[in-house]
């Protein structure tokens, strides 16, 4: 830790932050680009907190993997046909499933764990929520 926040303290790189960030900063993280070999990380809210660092390849492979690749996406069955406001979900991935808001498929993914999300349709269903 103590590497990370040498570099934080005496850092002079400007920090970016993610393009998921709100104008409120929200819970979002900035990276540092230019240092060879590592890429700095860190929260957006706690700009003198610690620095996470990771080799390039690494943190490529940690955010492509956040995006289910090759995925089938189906519309909730209670959309309309101009898109409503509503669900898309992705099957086929094993202990979890991805959402997405099917107006901004470009957007943020949120992935439930298989168990909790079967409870809330059944809940849903059932007219219990």
């Amino acid at each position: 830790m103590a590497a990370a926040q040498r570099l934080h303290q005496h850092d002079a790189t400007a920090w970016r932050r993610s393009s998921h960030s709100n104008q409120d900063g929200g819970n979002c993280l900035e990276v540092a680009d230019g240092r060879p070999g590592v890429l700095p990380v860190r929260d957006s809210k706690w700009p003198d907190g610690p620095v996470l660092t990771f080799r390039p390849a690494s943190w490529s492979a940690f955010v492509a993997d956040l995006r289910p690749r090759g995925t089938a996406w189906r519309r909730s069955s209670y959309s309309n046909q101009d898109g409503g406001d509503c669900l898309e979900v992705a099957d086929g991935h094993p202990g979890f499933l991805p959402v997405r808001d099917s107006k901004w498929p470009g957007g943020p993914i949120v992935r439930f764990a298989s168990a909790p999300w079967s409870a809330f349709v059944v809940a849903l269903r059932a007219g219990r929520l």
